[in-house]
């Protein structure tokens, strides 16, 4: 890991849990971390199925969604970016609430790491909670198509994108099953349908 100076401690922040309050570094400019209110409306939601699942978070930025899952008590969480100062931070992220041994990080696109996920020989093979956080751009249905096969049966797929964008009500095998708009941002509910 080099020593360069790629994180800037800023606002974002673990909400509850055993790292509440804990403060988190964030990658350059070009990472927006979702805001303390949508993050704060989205844990309310997702809070009473946390404690002991597996959680991947995609396009991971600072980490800071599955650090909050570990937080309050989820069992492991895998951490997927492209960008080499994201994956520093996410490191030191970890190593600042002292979650590293529950979590595993991956340098690479999250298309690719969809498209060759058994070349990475992750312990967790299905996840309970994804994370589907693209920069705004770059929200690609496709690409959130490849997510339903790592995704448990009773799991939930969270996909944040601009309120603007119109999304679809199903994606291939994910069926939408809710929508939450707070200003710019969305947040779109997917399971897998039946």
């Amino acid at each position: 890991m080099s020593n360069r100076k790629s994180c800037k401690s800023t606002n974002p922040r673990i909400i509850t849990g055993s790292a509440r309050g804990q403060r988190l570094e964030v990658p350059g400019r070009d990472t927006r971390p979702m805001t303390d209110r949508v993050k704060s409306a989205l844990f309310s939601i997702i809070n009473p199925i946390i404690i002991g699942v597996n959680v991947l978070d995609l396009y991971a930025g600072t980490g800071a969604l599955g650090i909050e899952c570990i937080s309050r008590g989820a069992k492991k969480a895998v951490f997927v970016d492209k960008s080499r100062d994201a994956i520093e931070c996410i490191h030191k992220n970890l190593a600042k609430t002292g979650f590293e041994a529950l979590a595993e990080v991956v340098k690479g696109s999250v298309s690719r790491f969809l498209d060759e996920f058994s070349t990475f020989n992750l312990e967790t093979q299905v996840y309970d909670i994804i994370f589907f956080t693209p920069p705004h751009n770059d929200y690609k249905e496709k690409i959130l198509d490849g997510t339903a096969k790592l995704l448990s049966k009773k799991g939930i797929l969270i996909a944040e994108h601009p309120s603007s964008r119109k999304t679809s009500d199903r994606v291939g095998d994910l069926e939408k099953i809710d929508e939450r708009k707070y200003g710019i941002t969305s947040l779109s509910f997917y399971r897998l349908s039946t």
